[in-house]
């Protein structure tokens, strides 16, 4: 497509450079011969720069288009999974109903944020992870005013309940200017048993799993 479009570009800026040229250089004896010129001009000059708009307008959309997720929506993966090179492509995870503890998710907002801003310009958000334990947070509760950028989203969900996060995101209508917010949409995480990490004791490296609290789920 940039290939045709390249082409186009090159085609009418020759043509529209050749007819300005004639219409500037034409001696006004030669009227209809200069108005001619002049049209044909002008013709040509709307035709260019409406084909370098259109161009630069779809580079735009596409550039903004999330291909892996284009209907919008938060991303969520096991961040265990997604550290790891072998894993990383098995990282999303989709089905929240029967999850086992302790899980560390981390959650992608680009897709969303980019949906939302269609209509709003964003100035800040907020998230409750319900309890869930975020890296870096004293609470479950995530404030930022760059969501479509953040890479920190990612906590820990360690204990037996019905996680239920959500968020909002506050900003300007791109329409009527006026104040917005649009809520956040998050699956609830369903965590039905916690499988126990016993550290090791001085001395031993091994760490022990205890299993027994999931052995009958």
């Amino acid at each position: 497509m940039s290939v045709i479009f390249g082409i186009f570009t090159f085609v009418f800026s020759v043509l529209w450079i050749v007819f300005l040229f004639r219409a500037i250089l034409t001696k006004k004896e030669y009227r209809k011969k200069k108005t001619v010129a002049i049209i044909l001009s002008i013709f040509l000059g709307i035709l260019l720069f409406s084909e370098i708009s259109l161009w630069a307008f779809l580079v735009q959309k596409i550039n903004a288009t999330d291909f892996q997720n284009p209907n919008g929506g938060v991303l969520i993966f096991d961040n265990s999974k997604l550290l790891s090179e072998k894993l990383k492509n098995n990282a999303q995870l989709f089905d929240f109903d029967n999850v086992i503890g302790p899980v560390e998710l981390k959650f992608i907002l680009k897709s969303d944020v980019n949906e939302v801003m269609k209509t709003m310009n964003i100035e800040d958000y907020e998230i409750d992870f319900d309890g869930g334990k975020c890296k870096g947070k004293e609470t479950s509760i995530v404030k930022g005013v760059n969501p479509q950028n953040d890479s920190s989203l990612i906590c820990i969900f360690d204990s037996v309940k019905t996680y239920r996060p959500s968020g909002i995101y506050n900003g300007i209508d791109k329409i009527s200017r006026k104040s917005k917010s649009i809520p956040i949409i998050f699956p609830a995480i369903n965590v039905t048993g916690v499988m126990k990490i016993r550290s090791p004791k001085q001395g031993d490296r091994s760490i022990t799993y205890d299993a027994t609290e999931i052995a009958n789920l």
